[in-house]
């Protein structure tokens, strides 16, 4: 399975995991689903950085780094501000989601709604430079 597919699992999984919250409504279920939300957006980051050559970053900082110098060197990437929009499923659903237990259930279908944004953004340029190679 691809990063791509993994992340579109991860997403598949958070909003399974959502329905079960609001049938339930046990807290630790609503943490799990801001975090497999943030998995996608990690795995999907990783699938961006691998197609334009980077190696799979190891750790959060990487990525973000990685990120930068993508937005250095793409500028569709920095006109779509894929490290802004990291960056803030970061903050959203990892920090404030998952270890604080902040979202709430609207912020949370919002989230929901950005990060499917996030991996469409992602495929469309991971699919560019592919045809880009290919021409070559």
């Amino acid at each position: 399975m691809s990063l791509i597919e993994e992340a579109y699992k991860a997403l598949e999984e958070s909003e399974r995991e959502f329905r079960r919250y609001m049938e339930i409504r046990e807290r630790v279920i609503f943490r799990d689903t801001c975090e497999k939300a943030w998995l996608a957006s990690v795995l999907a980051t990783d699938h961006l950085l691998t197609s334009y050559g980077y190696e799979k970053p190891r750790s959060g900082e990487e990525r973000r780094r990685g990120l930068a110098q993508l937005e250095m060197k793409v500028m569709e990437a920095r006109r779509l501000g894929v490290r802004d929009r990291f960056g803030s499923r970061a903050y959203h659903l990892q920090s404030i989601g998952f270890h604080e237990g902040g979202l709430d259930i609207e912020e949370f279908k919002l989230e929901i709604d950005k990060v499917k944004e996030y991996l469409e953004i992602i495929e469309r340029l991971s699919k560019k430079v592919k045809i880009e190679a290919e021409k070559t």
